[in-house]
């Protein structure tokens, strides 16, 4: 819950805090475990768990991967900010296009009952849709 803020600025959900932490301290390899077990006990929703595996799929490991590249005298600013962002901007990208999706399906009417009622109000005439 103290991570709640953070996860809605990068996208995820507060509920995915938890697991977030763990893949950032332990990994993929450890942290995978704990990750199955919380979406076989539904303690997270199918969506967040996707928004979560776009995060930690850029952006994994974050304090042992520092530590590494720092050691052999890489700035941690380059290790950890662009890997933060790109993971930042897919899971806002995959809620935009979950949005875009929604809006062209909803937007969009489908049967024979709509296909007639677009006929009517286009006089017959196709239009791009």
């Amino acid at each position: 819950k103290a991570f709640a803020p953070l996860m809605r600025i990068m996208g995820l959900s507060r509920e995915s805090s938890f697991l977030w932490l763990v893949a950032q301290i332990l990994g993929l390899a450890y942290g995978s475990a704990v990750m199955i077990e919380a979406v076989e006990h539904n303690e997270i929703r199918p969506a967040d768990i996707n928004r979560l595996n776009y995060h930690i799929a850029v952006n994994h490991s974050l304090l042992e991967d520092t530590l590494l590249f720092v050691a052999i005298g890489v700035p941690a600013v380059w290790i950890t900010l662009p890997r933060i962002l790109l993971a930042v901007v897919a899971v806002w990208g995959l809620h935009a296009a979950a949005k875009l999706r929604r809006s062209t399906t909803l937007g969009r009417a489908t049967g024979p009952a709509q296909a007639v009622k677009r006929e009517r109000n286009t006089g017959g005439e196709t239009r791009p849709e």
